[in-house]
């Protein structure tokens, strides 16, 4: 009995200790953020439409789907607390913005990319280098097993998949302008 309490103590502690390292991370984690990007709007299948004015990411961070994205990605520290959640979390923000891509916008991204990491520390860049290849595998093992076949980790990382299936060749061309553009800074 008492070693229920206890697990369930530690579980309660560890929850709320991730919950606040998540924001103090997210609200951190793009303290040189990129101006504003072409790529808004979504037909989300469990969230609601971003906004389809292109806010300035200096100006409210995450508000676009590029925005998102390297917020999640940016966020992910590979080896500290919470670290195989946050994978997912960056997973999805890759997956979730690659789904409302379409080839035509190559070279916003392109642009937008350059300019954030123009403007990101140097610190910013390594972690985004550090961590790229553990969220290609969480990626890959979405579009692999589906939402479903992840959905425990989905849950517990608090649901940040925007829709229930995701296009595997959207994700390659999103991915491979990412690794493009970030080994030209590293």
């Amino acid at each position: 009995m008492i070693k229920k309490f206890f697990l369930s103590a530690l579980l309660w502690m560890t929850a709320l200790s991730f919950a606040g390292c998540q924001a103090v991370s997210a609200s951190s984690a793009l303290s040189n953020p990129a101006s504003s990007s072409a790529f808004s709007g979504s037909s989300a299948v469990r969230s609601p439409a971003v906004s389809s004015s292109a806010a300035s990411l200096s100006e409210t961070p995450g508000s676009t789907p590029f925005g998102e994205m390297m917020s999640a990605l940016s966020s992910y520290q590979q080896g500290t607390a919470g670290s195989h959640l946050k994978q997912y979390t960056a997973a999805c923000g890759v997956l979730n913005f690659a789904q409302q891509y379409d080839s035509n916008q190559e070279e916003q991204l392109r642009s937008d990319l350059d300019e954030y990491l123009n403007a990101a520390s140097a610190e910013t860049i390594d972690i985004l280098a550090e961590g790229c290849g553990n969220v290609d595998f969480a990626a890959r093992e979405i579009l692999s097993n589906g939402v479903d076949g992840v959905a425990d980790i989905l849950n517990d990382a608090g649901n940040p998949n925007q829709y229930d299936e995701y296009d595997p060749e959207k994700y390659e061309a999103v991915a491979g302008i990412l690794k493009e553009t970030l080994a030209a800074y590293t």
